[in-house]
């Protein structure tokens, strides 16, 4: 049980915020800041060189620029993205049109391999032709002769030859005979003119395959001639996004190394508004500001935790964890401080959603030292409304601090609480009981 000699009364609290006062009558004045409810840096305990309004400005700043530097870090890799894709497009259609080359490449080596094949052929039938022409001319000289002879047994030889014809059967085998042999000199002859014809028609049906063929190869070489083009045009078109490529990535490396410094600028004024912070409870810490650990439930009801402490939000390419816990409660749901305490921080809305304003009106209690050595504050953020406590103002556990909004940083009515040990954000859910 607690000590009921330790237990402060609301005179004692009054006392002690009035001590704090004056102790803190030398100490910076004005709003307290914090930092965002996504963003969880250790505190410095020494008070900070610069006022709360620089230590604001340059966090500020320093978010502008990152939001900046991450939009263009999109925009490019946006860019990236594009050109590989078409890259990615004007390879495929490389590929496909080099097989395509491949194939006319073998049409063509086929059909040539059919023409030298018909142009043997072709020597083949002009040496047949050749002969068979030899042949018809040594036929035709040897039926002249016969011819000759012939028309010289009309002219008179004939006479000589049947006087000497003893018998009738004699005359007429002579007369058979040489009507045999005109006959059949007369065949011989037709035979081959017949077969000269044939061979010469093969000749020229076999010259119109091998020309047939020779056209289209010449077809095939124009097509792969234009492919062959395309093919370059392609390349070209590769090289042209690949140096794009290369100067995105580039500009990439300069955006990432851009935002590498802005992000420790930004941590920087983070540690500063802490270090601020951290001046404002021991602004109002005296030894005798005792915390129980004895915490009550911060809030008349809630449905669900929606974003639990550690968990990354919207701000993740930062890097950084949730700070506190969500609990999300209808507009204007009562507000209550979790424990006794000094108000160290009481801070108005002023409109934004970064630094400061990021946690919309909020309310921060000192609780002070435990038994375990440990220093305790709260922080309730996200009021609907101004806080219904001021800073050094005195409460105790169950008071009325401020009710359930979304303003700041906020998509959602909620409160956002936060519990702080040694100005280090821990898990509330670990001290403060939730039903």
């Amino acid at each position: 049980m607690q000590d009921p000699a330790r237990v402060f009364s609301r005179k004692r609290l009054a006392a002690l915020a009035l001590a704090a006062a004056l102790l803190g009558a030398a100490a910076l004045h004005g709003h307290a800041v914090v930092d965002d409810p996504v963003t969880d840096m250790p505190a410095a305990t020494a008070a900070p060189k610069q006022n709360l309004t620089d230590l604001q400005n340059r966090r500020d700043a320093a978010q502008r620029r990152l939001d900046e530097i991450k939009a263009q870090i999109s925009a490019t890799q946006g860019r990236i993205d594009a050109a590989n894709q078409l890259k990615a497009q004007y390879q495929q259609q490389q590929a496909a049109i080099k097989e395509t080359i491949d194939l006319i490449n073998q049409q063509i080596e086929s059909m040539e391999q059919q023409i030298a094949e018909l142009e043997v052929l072709i020597a083949q039938k002009e040496q047949e032709i050749a002969a068979k022409q030899a042949d018809i001319d040594a036929r035709w000289a040897g039926f002249k002769e016969r011819m000759a002879a012939m028309q010289m047994l009309n002219d008179g030889g004939s006479i000589a030859l049947l006087s000497n014809v003893t018998n009738m059967y004699e005359l007429l085998t002579f007369s058979q005979t040489l009507e045999d042999i005109a006959a059949k000199d007369q065949q011989v002859l037709a035979e081959l003119n017949a077969e000269y014809d044939e061979l010469n028609i093969m000749k020229e049906e076999l010259a119109a395959a091998a020309s047939q063929l020779d056209a289209s190869v010449a077809q095939l070489q124009q097509q792969k001639a234009d492919l062959d083009e395309k093919v370059q045009e392609l390349a070209a078109s590769i090289q042209a996004q690949n140096n794009q490529i290369s100067i995105d990535e580039a500009t990439q490396q300069a955006n990432e190394a851009a935002l590498s410094e802005e992000e420790k600028e930004f941590n920087e004024a983070t540690a500063a508004i802490q270090s601020f912070l951290a001046a404002q409870n021991s602004k109002y810490s005296t030894p005798d500001l005792y915390c129980s650990l004895n915490f009550g439930f911060p809030i008349a009801y809630y449905s669900r935790i929606s974003n639990g402490f550690g968990s990354y939000g919207t701000n993740n390419w930062r890097k950084s964890a949730h700070g506190g816990s969500d609990l999300v409660s209808p507009c204007g749901t009562e507000i209550y401080a979790a424990a006794d305490g000094i108000v160290s921080v009481s801070h108005r809305w002023g409109g934004g959603k970064s630094g400061n304003d990021s946690y919309g009106n909020y309310v921060m209690i000192l609780h002070g030292k435990a038994d375990d050595g440990n220093t305790y504050a709260t922080l309730y953020g996200h009021m609907n409304t101004a806080p219904l406590v001021s800073e050094g103002q005195a409460v105790t556990k169950g008071q009325v601090i401020g009710y359930v909004g979304t303003t700041g940083n906020s998509t959602g009515y909620h409160l956002h609480l936060e519990l702080r040990i040694n100005n280090v954000r821990t898990d509330p859910t670990k001290y403060i009981p939730l039903p």
